[in-house]
């Protein structure tokens, strides 16, 4: 436990706080819980402000650290119309990623220099920054569809035919034939349902408190926006629409914006040191 001064309307306000793990890797989450905290606090991260929600008898703040931060100490600071002092500090591990060339097919390089791409950024990024009040979900999650994993999360990948042809991967790939069952890989509602010119047919289920998930490349979809779905419930059919090299589901899982690795949210055990299912 770590006692910590906020600074919040020009008082000091002495708050407990406890901060797991200290030392992260990229691509993880660090958790932050504090018994109280005052009225409409927030935490200011990576240029992002991180709001706490009372879960039992605490507050908690999930800190999601970005696969290309790099090494080294980064502040978590209180956020109250100014940047104050830090509230604590995560000591980021180096990131062991490995790289990959890809190469799209004719006529699907060009997909990521559409005219219409900037639009469709600005809608994914105003989407996946969306936090809601209620939890949804309370149980590991299910990985969506039964197939191989091709490319996992956070490898550095080098695009042939591209302008910009350097980028991280950004979820995990799951190869499986066209048509195969896709399922909600936990409890939430849908927030997005449609199609994109890079991404394909995608949803992307909000679960709650800044988590969401996101299926793109779908081949059909069983859902719509605004539905409440649950666990383990089909959303669509694996498929290869977008700029893909052939069928396969890209499974993310993002927190407030920020995606991060979804394989450590499978594990129960994991959630349960980390405080976000019942022990």
């Amino acid at each position: 436990m770590f006692w910590i001064v906020a600074f919040l309307s020009g008082n000091q306000t002495t708050v407990p706080m406890k901060v797991v793990p200290q030392h992260v890797v990229p691509g993880r989450i660090a958790v932050v819980e504090a018994r109280s905290v005052p009225p409409f606090a927030r935490l200011l991260w990576q240029g992002r402000e991180i709001r706490f929600f009372l879960t039992g008898s605490s507050y908690r703040a999930l800190i999601p650290i970005p696969a290309d931060l790099k090494a080294g100490q980064h502040p978590i600071r209180w956020k109250d119309g100014e940047t104050r002092e830090p509230a604590a500090i995560v000591t980021v591990l180096p990131g062991q990623f490995p790289t990959q060339r890809i190469k799209l097919p004719p006529g699907r390089a060009n997909l990521y220099e559409a005219p219409e791409r900037e639009e469709e950024r600005e809608i994914w990024k105003a989407y996946l920054s969306t936090v809601t009040e209620e939890a949804l979900w309370s149980e590991p999650f299910l990985i969506p569809v039964d197939g191989r994993k091709t490319t996992g999360f956070g490898v550095r990948r080098y695009y042939e035919g591209r302008s910009n042809p350097f980028g991280y991967h950004r979820g995990l790939d799951l190869s499986a034939p066209k048509g195969t069952a896709v399922c909600a890989g936990n409890s939430g509602r849908v927030l997005l349902a449609r199609e994109f010119t890079v991404e394909g047919l995608s949803v992307v289920i909000d679960h709650g408190q800044g988590l969401l998930t996101a299926y793109l490349h779908l081949n059909s979809r069983s859902v719509e926006e605004g539905e409440k779905v649950r666990r383990g419930q089909v959303i669509g059919t694996v498929g290869d629409s977008g700029a893909v090299t052939g069928p396969h589901l890209h499974w993310a899982l993002y927190v407030h914006g920020i995606p991060v690795d979804p394989i450590p949210w499978t594990d129960r055990r994991w959630l349960k040191e980390m405080g976000l299912i019942g022990r």
